[in-house]
């Protein structure tokens, strides 16, 4: 991967999404999900709306199966400094695993873009569905959501600076 050593990428991504969550908790929303529906897919089992850290490592864990690194990527034990006796919100753990699955695909295409043309577009292939990832149309708010799919769009054609921004937060 491309930048920053695997941990420093983690942490930053995760204080992205953390802070995204908080906001969205904030806004009222008790569940991802009410905030905007889309196709089903495994919850945690809770009864608020809120989880375990456990139960949040288990839905992290859980994700990896749903959503493959690119060749030589592996998912990072899952990050610490998390509150052990917390509550968090559904999905958490999945949000995590999908920031580390969409760094993984963007390094993957900017890495092979200029040397080996399948893996390349084997990686722009999967950025471009990303956009149809059940986590991607639950947790992320529409102005995040225009910018990768803009980026990806980009990619398409030939641009990488779009993928560049992206890439760089992770």
């Amino acid at each position: 991967m491309v930048g920053l050593n695997a941990n420093s990428r983690a942490i930053r991504l995760f204080s992205m999404l953390g802070l995204l969550l908080f906001t969205l908790s904030l806004a009222g929303c008790s569940t991802l999900s009410q905030l905007m529906p889309g196709p089903s897919i495994v919850q945690p089992q809770t009864n608020d709306g809120f989880m375990s850290y456990s139960q949040m490592v288990d839905d992290y864990q859980a994700a990896q199966a749903t959503m493959p690194l690119a060749p030589g990527d592996v998912y990072p034990p899952f990050p610490d400094g998390y509150d052990k006796s917390g509550r968090y919100q559904a999905l958490y753990g999945q949000v995590i695993a999908f920031g580390v699955y969409q760094c993984s695909w963007e390094n993957e295409w900017l890495n092979t873009r200029a040397k080996d043309s399948d893996r390349a577009a084997t990686a722009l292939s999967v950025l471009l569905k990303i956009q149809d990832n059940t986590v991607f149309i639950q947790t992320y708010d529409g102005s995040l959501k225009k910018v990768m799919v803009d980026a990806f769009s980009k990619a398409a054609e030939g641009d990488p600076s779009g993928v560049q921004s992206l890439a760089a937060a992770c």
